[in-house]
């Protein structure tokens, strides 16, 4: 089982480029694993397994081509550094850039109509892609606080929408008309997404409020010996820093575009904590393991 976590993790790591930071949050899900009975004796397989998801997601992140870095900075700019504001140019003319690339805002890298520019032109290349690498947008959002606190409660509005609407489900032969999506196993997304409040602080309180009711079972777990409490804690941790920081990366390497897709592990991490403390509530067990549980210090 300890393996197929390590096969499962990688895999997932390596599936997308985007998907290379969750190596970090599958390192903090690993800790929990060093409590397992006779882990003793397997330290050395447990400390490979995390350094194979380190180089997983180090590799993958490396392995992104320019292109395709090319077009998350150009994005980055039009969807996130331009947007939620009422005044882009004189905040991009303090970070070196031409005002004139404000008349850019909301373009896409590979537009669907005219453009008033080339994205991929030498002018474009040359006075900004070139210079709004991922140094500057972090810079430029940490003078502009209150701006990126809009875009990540715009990401906050996506969070729960699990179902890319810009693209169809059917091909062609199909017969179905255009954009058509299927509609299996959707009502607790679509609910979800209708009511859920969309405001990134809520994200925050939220994961807060599950680690620390997780780390209250961890605390007494620890103490008395045993390991639910303390693997549940760690797994808990690592699915919130999910949710906390990927909405983050998201703004800051794409802005506000295809953010369904990229934040996807969100409510996917999100659903499986509700499902997991309403499993210990209905168990009895949220706070306190059961009794069967083997003691880790018993081997």
């Amino acid at each position: 089982m300890v393996l197929l976590f390590f096969v499962s993790s990688i895999i997932l790591i390596t599936n997308k480029q985007q998907n290379a930071p969750l190596a970090l949050s599958f390192m903090v899900i690993t800790i929990g694993l060093f409590f397992l009975p006779q882990v003793r004796a397997r330290k050395l397989l447990l400390g490979l397994g995390m350094l194979g998801i380190l180089i997983a997601g180090g590799v993958t992140y490396a392995l992104i081509n320019t292109e395709f870095s090319t077009v998350n900075q150009y994005q980055a700019f039009t969807h996130g550094v331009l947007m939620e504001t009422g005044d882009p140019s004189h905040k991009i003319a303090k970070g070196g850039i031409s005002q004139q690339f404000a008349l850019m805002r909301a373009d896409d890298y590979y537009p669907k109509t005219y453009a008033a520019v080339k994205p991929s032109g030498k002018l474009v290349t040359k006075k900004l892609t070139k210079r709004v690498g991922l140094a500057w947008v972090v810079r430029y959002y940490a003078s502009n606080l209150r701006q990126f606190g809009q875009l990540l409660d715009v990401a906050a509005k996506d969070v729960m929408v699990t179902q890319v609407k810009a693209v169809g489900d059917y091909t062609k032969s199909s017969g179905a008309k255009p954009g058509t999506q299927v509609t299996y196993f959707t009502a607790f997304s679509a609910y979800m997404g209708a009511f859920f409040p969309g405001k990134f602080a809520f994200l925050c309180l939220l994961a807060i409020a599950f680690i620390a009711v997780y780390g209250v079972s961890f605390y007494l777990d620890l103490k008395s010996g045993k390991i639910t409490g303390i693997i549940r804690f760690f797994l808990v941790l690592g699915l919130m820093t999910m949710v906390i920081f990927v909405p983050i990366i998201s703004i800051i390497g794409d802005g506000d575009a295809d953010l369904a897709k990229h934040l996807f592990m969100v409510p996917l991490s999100l659903d499986l904590v509700i499902i997991q403390f309403i499993a210990d509530i209905l168990h009895h067990r949220l706070w306190q393991s059961s009794t069967e549980s083997r003691d880790w210090n018993e081997k």
